[in-house]
């Protein structure tokens, strides 16, 4: 979490407010960000009890003031030019609602290898962009930057599911806001399999198929903010598979 704190602190763009949310942890998480709390940018908040995954991140995005908002996992961390990069794709004359970029893939041992799904910079509509994102998900979390106001639009992260809660938050952009861009540069580190992690837990429990088969069955009852046309949930259920 430490690296994750700093990797924010050390931004060039500086206007910006952190906050830091100490999930009930049970290891010294605490008192690592309790070491944060008389820095001027960050506001720091102690869950009396676990809310998982989607729960913090809906409780962050209450939390945040600004009118764009990132979410930062605590293994993962930013290049220093994030958010400069992603606050000037958001004022290109597009008016992107969504920014996600090209990442670098960190293993346990450290070693980093880029991921750039796309060869070149883009903006697009949503509705062009969800073929892609329905079919195989090419989006990493601590990569995107989103309008606050599509989050009030949006509602809140699905909690039902453990593992593709974001999977299904990006279909939901694609699905309802007016464009999406990428930014070919890779400009978070993102760590692809932490063996106490969420990962792999979500593994051993198999919660996939699960998580599958409750997303499915929400769409066909009409519980999500968007519907899918037939060849958009053939492409959905291909990429579950």
């Amino acid at each position: 979490m430490q690296r994750a704190i700093d990797s924010v602190l050390a931004q060039t763009y500086t206007n910006y407010e952190l906050v830091i949310i100490n999930d009930a942890s049970t290891d010294g998480t605490a008192s690592i960000v309790n070491e944060y709390s008389g820095h001027p940018r960050t506001m720091i908040y102690h869950n009396p009890e676990n809310l998982g995954v989607s729960g913090n991140w809906n409780r962050g995005v209450n939390l945040c003031r600004g009118d764009f908002v990132a979410r930062l996992d605590a293994d993962d961390y930013y290049a220093s030019d994030y958010l400069e990069n992603v606050i000037t794709a958001f004022s290109d004359p597009s008016e992107p609602d969504m920014i996600f970029t090209a990442a670098y893939l960190v293993d346990e041992n450290g070693t980093s290898r880029t991921e750039a799904i796309y060869r070149d910079s883009w903006t697009k509509s949503g509705a062009a962009f969800l073929p892609e994102v329905v079919r195989y998900c090419p989006i990493r979390a601590s990569s995107v930057c989103l309008k606050r106001s599509c989050y009030e639009y949006l509602g809140e992260v699905r909690d039902d599911l453990a593992l593709h809660h974001d999977w299904e938050f990006w279909v939901r952009v694609a699905s309802t806001c007016n464009r999406v861009g990428y930014i070919a540069k890779p400009l978070t580190f993102y760590q692809v399999l932490n063996s106490a992690g969420c990962t792999s837990q979500a593994i051993d429990q198999a919660s996939s198929p699960k998580d599958c088969a409750t997303w499915l069955s929400h769409i066909r009852n009409g519980n999500t903010p968007y519907r899918l046309a037939d060849d958009m949930l053939s492409l959905l259920k291909r990429g579950m598979y």
